[in-house]
């Protein structure tokens, strides 16, 4: 059966390769056919614990089926815009079948002293998360499906030579369906960031950063813990450029505030998001990257994010590339006795032969640690190899 999942998908592949030409409408437009198809070995579909919890282990293919289409070769209002399908199969575990669709789309209109930049994605998510495991074993039997929504715009505006401004918008939605909008509860995440920024050289900008964000929870248990939202205010100072001949840096630091809007009160913490970025080589690059901030869950409990991650790209030669990456992350929750320790750990390679074929072998290790609650102890590895096709 295993054999006959991966010849169907490289049958596929090998029709898609001939499936349609690329369209070209004026002179700004072109329309491109996007496939894929994708292999997965999973050994921990639903992150169950084990034990009492039976892992779900499991062989998969997807058949992805898309489009592309890129406006603006020529012009200062450029638009790309991908959606596609994956259809998924298992081997065994025909439960987990599913259809998903996705959508992603910017846009961006630039000008000599000012420039907008806009987003919009769409995805149909089946998968679990451990913020979600709280001792009930549910979802270890079963797997979650939500729909994930993002937009954002962000402009920037040149006041002279040295000083400019950033203002942005951006929003996230993370909405349960089916049976589990009465589990967990949704929400909407608003933010709104500004920075006045000093060009200490062309390559170095220095400033100062406020953000304001709301958190709107709606749908879940009739009984709803912790209020409706959470007000968070975010003072810092940012750092961008190149700071060092080949070492890049993006950087905001500073102290976050969190109002609960109940009686729980309210909190404050470091906050920040740094990363570095150092070409070692004209083949080998690394990065370092670290983040802390308040974050919410479907539970509606708040906690402190804190993830490290390291990771590189090498360059075997123009056609293949390697790539490495290692993370790790805590979740410290407020309010109730629970840590999360989470690891996840990447290795893989893509082939490109030529402007319209990718190939690419993946693994990823992923462990998360929980001495309170047992059920939150869990463990995967995934394996995946792909063909795409872009024409």
């Amino acid at each position: 059966m295993k054999k006959i999942v991966l010849t169907s998908l490289l049958s596929a592949f090998a029709m898609a390769v001939n499936a349609a030409p690329l369209v070209t409408v004026g002179d700004q437009m072109d329309i491109f056919f996007r496939g894929s198809v994708i292999g997965n070995y999973n050994s921990n579909i639903t992150y169950a614990s084990g034990g009492e919890n039976k892992k779900f282990e499991d062989y998969s293919g997807t058949l992805r089926l898309g489009g592309e289409v890129d406006y603006g070769r020529t012009s200062k209002f450029k638009a790309n815009i991908k959606f596609y399908e994956d259809i998924t199969r298992y081997v065994d575990h025909k439960e987990f079948d599913n259809n998903l669709a996705h959508i992603l789309a910017n846009a961006s209109y630039v000008e000599a002293n000012w420039n907008v930049r806009a987003y919009f994605s769409f995805d149909q998510m089946y998968q679990n998360d451990s913020d979600l495991i709280w001792g009930t074993g549910v979802i270890e039997k079963d797997l979650i499906s939500y729909n994930l929504w993002k937009a954002g715009v962000k402009g920037s505006y040149d006041f002279s030579e040295k000083v400019y401004g950033t203002l942005g918008f951006d929003w996230t939605r993370t909405e349960y369906i089916h049976k589990w909008n009465d589990i967990y509860s949704s929400y909407d995440i608003f933010s709104l960031p500004v920075s006045v920024l000093y060009r200490v050289t062309q390559k170095i900008a220095v400033g100062l950063s406020y953000q304001y964000r709301l958190t709107d929870y709606f749908d879940g248990p009739a009984v709803a813990n912790w209020g409706e939202e959470r007000n968070d205010h975010f003072f810092g100072v940012t750092v961008n450029g190149e700071i060092a001949p080949k070492l890049t840096c993006e950087a905001y630091l500073g102290a976050q505030y969190r109002d609960y809007g109940s009686t729980q009160g309210d909190d404050t913490t470091l906050s920040g998001n740094i990363k570095f970025g150092y070409e070692v080589t004209e083949k080998l690059g690394v990065y370092v990257r670290a983040l802390r901030d308040f974050g919410s869950s479907a539970t509606r409990y708040s906690y402190i994010n804190t993830l490290c991650e390291g990771g590189l790209n090498y360059y075997f030669n123009p056609k293949i590339i390697g790539t490495a990456s290692l993370t790790y992350r805590v979740a410290d929750y407020e309010l109730i006795d629970r840590k999360d320790e989470t690891v996840w750990t990447r290795v893989g390679i893509s082939y490109v032969p030529n402007k319209f074929v990718t190939l690419s072998f993946n693994y990823n290790y992923l462990n998360n640690n929980c001495d309170e609650i047992e059920s939150a102890n869990y463990n995967q590895h995934l394996l995946t190899i792909s063909a795409s096709l872009r024409y």
